[in-house]
């Protein structure tokens, strides 16, 4: 649930560009599928996000990414909103969720869902189940489509 050094890089220079335009980043992620990587930034916005939006971010933190050769390896850009189904990785992803139902994918293989009730900085509280944070593969909101 930490950051990469490339991730974190990118986190600063995407948070400069993008509340420049009016935006908020919510997370960045930089993993390689097959063979290829991909650098996702997810961005919020007070009147949600648009594909005009994410454009105008992917352009600027492009062009800054490209000038500064932050990354040193072929990858391709993407930048969209964090969606409703959104990870949970950083305290403030966790406050915001609190009373929400989440899924979380644990180390061991396990997964466990329901409502998040707390969080500390090291433990969530799942229904009345607690979960250290080390033990977190993969968390996110689990939206009812019902």
């Amino acid at each position: 649930m930490s950051y990469s050094k490339t991730e974190s890089t990118v986190l600063g220079i995407a948070q400069s560009v993008a509340n420049a335009q009016g935006y908020d980043v919510y997370d960045v992620e930089y993993v390689k599928e097959g063979p290829h990587w991909f650098l996702r930034i997810f961005i919020t916005g007070g009147d949600g996000v648009s594909l005009d939006d994410c454009e105008i971010i992917s352009r600027a933190v492009g062009d800054v990414l490209d000038r500064d050769d932050v990354v040193k390896e072929n990858y391709f850009l993407e930048v969209s909103s964090p969606g409703i189904e959104r990870a949970l990785r950083q305290d403030f992803h966790f406050d915001g969720a609190i009373g929400e139902n989440i899924r979380v994918m644990l180390k061991n293989g396990k997964t466990v869902e329901g409502v998040l009730m707390a969080h500390d900085a090291d433990n969530i509280t799942v229904d009345d189940n607690p979960i250290g944070k080390q033990n977190i593969k993969k968390a996110n909101i689990l939206f009812d489509f019902e």
